[in-house]
């Protein structure tokens, strides 16, 4: 039984030897020292990225203050929004603008007229407080468009949603000995909706 290499081998054993002890060296001097280097290169690849994203955003701070001024501005013009101070006086506020703007547009009092209205709590929450009713006309059409028009130019702003429009059959009544048909205003139904100020 030969314990010792041969002669043949023994001229490499020294360079096996020593590169078993360097690798044992590098592992447990210096292999956590290279580690660690390269999660710092990382974290600074990282941080370099960073600072790039955000030197872009601050090269943009005086466009964006600018911007914030301006919408500052404009909402300092608040009189989109509806003025009262909650929700019932308001939509009290929208029903009686809207009578008010029938009694002024239609041709007779038969012509238009609001047949009933609702108001409808909102079921999710908003940045600013949405107020809605919901409103039934019996109009001619010619009317209802003025109606439109003036609610779609006046402020504060109210927004028209879930139009529905039904004509009833015309109804024949006999003048003069000769059949007219009458053809009845429209059944009008519809959401007016406005905002409150936050």
């Amino acid at each position: 039984m030969q314990l010792l290499p041969s002669n043949n081998h023994s001229k490499f054993l020294p360079v096996g030897l020593a590169v078993i002890a360097l690798i044992l060296i590098y592992f447990v001097g210096f292999h956590w020292f290279v580690m660690r280097h390269i999660a710092y290169a990382d974290d600074i690849e990282l941080l370099e990225d960073q600072y790039q994203r955000f030197s872009a955003i601050t090269a943009q701070r005086d466009d964006l203050s600018a911007q914030l001024q301006e919408i500052q501005a404009n909402r300092q013009n608040d009189t989109y929004f509806l003025q009262q101070e909650n929700a019932n006086s308001a939509a009290a506020g929208m029903t009686n603008r809207l009578k008010q703007t029938v009694n002024r547009v239609r041709d007779d009092d038969a012509s238009c007229q609001v047949i009933s209205n609702q108001t409808v709590r909102p079921r999710t929450q908003e940045r600013f407080e949405r107020v809605t009713v919901k409103v039934r006309m019996r109009c001619k059409l010619s009317d209802f468009i003025k109606v439109l028009h003036h609610a779609e130019e006046s402020v504060p702003m109210i927004f028209i949603d879930d139009l529905q429009l039904y004509q009833q059959p015309p109804r024949r009544t006999r003048r003069n000995g000769q059949t007219v048909q009458n053809r009845p205003p429209l059944d009008i139904r519809f959401d007016m909706t406005g905002y409150l100020k936050s």
